[in-house]
C-alpha cells in the first residue's frame, strides 16, 4: 500500500474500505501541484479534496473563521452529504491535493456495496447531515442472507422461500434467484418466471427501472427476481453490487437463493453477504463446505450450517447449527400452502431470529503484552452479564479472547491468561530457527494453539471470535470461519521474525504492527451495534531479561515504539478505553486492575 491509499485509510469515511477498495480510489484519484499563493474557489467544482502535503487555509464561509489544512485533511463535496463547502481554499506553501471527481465515487459505491453501506454509517457518525437518499440506506438497513448448498435436491429452494415469507412479516423482503436449474423460486410461489437478467449486458441489467419492471410481487411485502434461473448464459457476477445499490432502499431484506453451479456468482454473493446458511442433507456434508466458506468469505460473514431434517430424521440438535424440520414435499398438497402454514406455526423460529436479532460487536485494538489488560474487562463483562455477539481483534488481543471463549468459566479463563502470558511461557514458545527467512519457527505456537483448541471451527461459537490476519504483503483479511487453532496460532506470529502459517493455501502472520483491526470494518456488516476497546498505558510494560529471550524482548520494546506513534482513531458512540500506569510486568495484578476499573466504565458506558 502507497502512501496515497494510507492517507486515504486514514479519513474516517474511507477507513473502513479494503485493501483492493484503495486501490480503486487511489486509481480514480488525480494529484495536482499547488503553489504557495494560489487560491481555488471550490463552489465551482464537484470534487473532493484531499491534503497529500503542504500547507492550505479554507474559509469557512457561515463565519469569518479560518481553518488550516495539513497532510490527509480534506474539503469539498462528498456523496449522500449535504455538506458543501464554498468559498476559496490557498494554498500558503506548495503544496499538492488528491481530487476525485464526486460522479467517480458514486460509480465506486455502485460496484461496491459494502463499501457504499459503511461510508454512509460512517459519515452519519462524523455528523455530516446525510442526503435524502443517504437517509434512505440508514432507514432500510438492508441484511443479505445467501441461502447456499452444493448438493441437489437439498431444499434450497425451499428453505429460501421459507426466509422469504417469514421475514416479510417484518419488513419488506425480496428473494433473488440465483439459480440456473431445479425448482425455481417462482414455481414455489406459483408465478410466472420472468426472463433472467443474466440475458442482459450489465449496464442495461442494473438500469433502476429496468430491473424494478421485472421484480413480481408476492404479496405486499415479498417480491421475487430472476437473476439467472432457465437461463444458458452465465451472468457477469459483477451486476449484483449495483442490484443490491439499487433494492437496498428498499427492501429491508434480500435473499440470495443460491447454488453451486456458477462457481463466480456464488463468490460474489459470498462476498456480498451478512449471512450465509450452507444447507446440508447429512451431517458429514458439513466438513465437504468448510474449504468454500474459508477460502471465499473475507469480510465477517456470519455462517450457518443448517441441516435438512427430511434426509436425517434421527438428528434433532446440530452442534454450531441449526435443523430445518422435515418438511415433508406431499404432490397432492401445493408447496406454497404448506410454507405458509409453517410460518403461521412459526415452528422455525431460530432460523428467522438469526438473522432479525440486533446484532453487538466488541472491538478490542490490537497490542501485544498489554493485551492482558483485556482479561479484566472480559472478566467484568462476564458478572454484569454483557453478552457480545462478535468479538474482533488481532495480535495479542486476540490471544486473550481466545482464551476466554475456550474456558470453562472466568477463574480458568484468568488462570489461562496468567499461565501463558508468563515470561517463562512466552520463552518457551520462541522456536528459534536460522534466520534465513525468520528468526521463529511457528511449531510451539501452532502445537499450544492446537492442544487449547483441537478441532473447533470459529463459526461454531456463539460469539464468533473475527480476527484481522495479513499476507506476508501486508494484505488485510478478516477471518470469520476458519480452525480456531490456525486463527490463534497465526494472531501471535509478527512478521517478519516470526514464520508465517499457511492456511486456506496462503500464508498469514498477525500483521502487528503494520495492520490493526480497524473498528469501522465492522460498520460493512450488518452488526447494529458497535463498542470499541483499548488500553492506554501511561508508562511502557517492562519484560525482565533475566527470564525472557533477550532478543524478543527489546523487539518487543521496539514495536511499542512504533505503535505509540500511530494510536488508533475511533468514531464509534461507544468506547471502553482502559487507562492505566504500569511498567512492572505482573500479570494477575494487570488483570485485577483492570476488572476494577472495567467494572466502573461498563456501568457509565453499556
Amino acid at each position: 500500500m502507497d502512501v496515497i491509499c494510507q492517507i486515504l485509510q486514514d479519513i474516517p469515511f474511507f477507513r473502513h474500505c479494503t485493501d483492493d477498495e484503495l486501490d480503486y480510489l487511489r486509481k480514480i484519484s488525480r494529484i495536482v501541484s499547488i503553489k504557495g499563493g494560489h487560491k481555488l474557489d471550490i463552489s465551482r467544482v464537484n470534487s473532493f479534496f484531499v491534503v497529500i502535503d503542504g500547507l492550505f487555509e479554507i474559509e469557512i464561509s457561515s463565519r469569518s473563521d479560518v481553518v488550516y489544512l495539513t497532510q490527509g485533511s480534506f474539503f469539498g463535496n462528498l456523496p449522500f452529504s449535504e455538506n458543501r463547502h464554498r468559498g476559496n481554499v490557498r494554498a500558503l506553501a506548495n503544496s499538492s491535493l488528491l481530487i476525485m471527481e464526486i460522479e467517480d465515487l458514486y460509480r465506486f459505491f455502485l460496484i461496491s456495496f459494502k463499501s457504499l453501506r459503511g461510508y454512509v454509517r460512517s459519515i452519519d457518525k462524523v455528523g455530516l447531515e446525510i442526503s435524502q437518499t443517504g437517509k434512505d440506506y440508514l432507514k432500510t438497513s438492508s441484511k443479505i442472507v445467501s441461502v447456499y448448498s452444493p448438493f441437489s435436491d437439498s431444499g434450497k429452494s425451499i428453505l429460501s422461500a421459507y426466509i422469504g415469507l417469514s421475514l416479510a412479516r417484518y419488513g419488506k423482503t425480496i428473494i433473488l434467484d440465483m439459480s440456473y436449474q431445479g425448482n425455481s423460486i417462482f414455481n414455489i410461489f406459483e408465478k410466472r418466471i420472468t426472463p433472467a437478467l443474466s440475458q442482459k449486458p450489465v449496464e442495461e441489467a442494473s438500469r433502476e427501472q429496468f430491473i424494478y419492471n421485472r421484480i413480481v410481487e408476492v404479496d405486499e411485502n415479498l417480491s421475487i427476481l430472476n437473476i439467472c434461473f432457465g437461463s444458458k448464459v452465465k451472468v457477469d457476477p459483477e451486476i449484483l453490487s449495483p442490484i443490491l445499490f439499487l433494492l437496498s432502499k428498499k427492501y429491508r431484506y434480500i435473499v440470495f437463493d443460491l447454488s453451486d453451479y456458477d462457481g463466480g456468482l456464488r463468490d460474489k454473493a459470498f462476498a456480498l453477504s451478512d449471512i450465509v446458511f450452507g444447507l446440508l442433507k447429512k451431517l458429514k456434508d458439513r466438513k465437504s463446505l468448510y474449504a468454500t466458506v474459508d477460502g471465499k468469505l473475507r469480510e465477517g460473514q456470519r455462517v450457518y450450517y443448517v441441516l435438512n431434517q427430511y434426509y436425517s430424521p434421527d438428528i434433532v440438535n446440530l452442534e454450531g447449527g441449526l435443523i430445518f424440520q422435515d418438511l415433508a414435499l406431499n404432490e397432492e398438497k401445493v408447496i406454497y400452502d404448506d410454507l405458509m402454514d409453517r410460518v403461521a406455526a412459526d415452528k422455525q423460529n431460530e432460523i428467522i431470529t438469526t438473522i432479525r436479532s440486533r446484532k453487538r460487536a466488541m472491538v478490542f485494538e490490537s497490542n501485544l503484552t498489554e493485551s492482558v489488560v483485556y482479561a479484566g474487562l472480559l472478566k467484568a463483562m462476564d458478572a454484569n452479564d454483557i453478552t457480545i455477539d462478535v468479538f474482533y481483534s488481532s495480535s495479542m488481543s486476540f490471544f486473550v479472547l481466545s482464551l476466554y471463549l475456550l474456558s470453562d468459566d472466568v477463574n480458568e479463563f484468568e488462570s489461562n491468561v496468567i499461565k501463558f502470558f508468563s515470561e517463562s511461557r512466552l520463552n518457551s514458545i520462541l522456536d528459534i530457527t536460522f534466520p534465513e527467512v525468520s528468526v521463529f519457527r511457528n511449531s510451539r505456537i501452532y502445537k499450544f494453539a492446537s492442544e487449547i483448541a483441537e478441532e473447533r471451527r470459529i463459526e461454531f461459537f456463539e460469539t464468533v471470535p473475527m480476527v484481522m490476519l495479513t499476507d506476508e504483503l501486508q494484505r488485510r483479511r478478516v477471518f470469520s470461519t476458519g480452525y480456531f487453532r490456525d486463527l490463534i496460532a497465526a494472531s501471535f506470529l509478527i512478521y517478519p521474525v516470526f514464520e508465517s502459517l499457511r492456511i486456506d493455501s496462503n500464508n498469514y502472520v498477525s500483521g502487528f504492527p503494520v495492520n490493526f483491526v480497524r473498528s469501522e470494518e465492522i460498520l460493512r456488516t450488518d452488526i447494529d451495534s458497535i463498542i470499541f476497546s483499548s488500553v492506554n498505558n501511561k508508562d511502557k510494560l517492562e519484560l525482565s531479561d533475566d527470564r525472557i529471550l533477550q532478543f524478543f524482548s527489546k523487539y518487543l520494546n521496539y514495536l511499542y515504539y512504533f505503535r505509540s506513534g500511530r494510536a488508533s482513531r475511533n468514531i464509534l458512540d461507544k468506547n471502553i478505553n482502559i487507562e492505566i500506569n504500569e511498567r512492572e510486568y505482573k500479570v494477575d495484578k494487570l488483570i485485577q486492575i483492570s476488572e476494577d476499573i472495567s467494572n466502573r466504565l461498563l456501568k457509565e458506558n453499556l
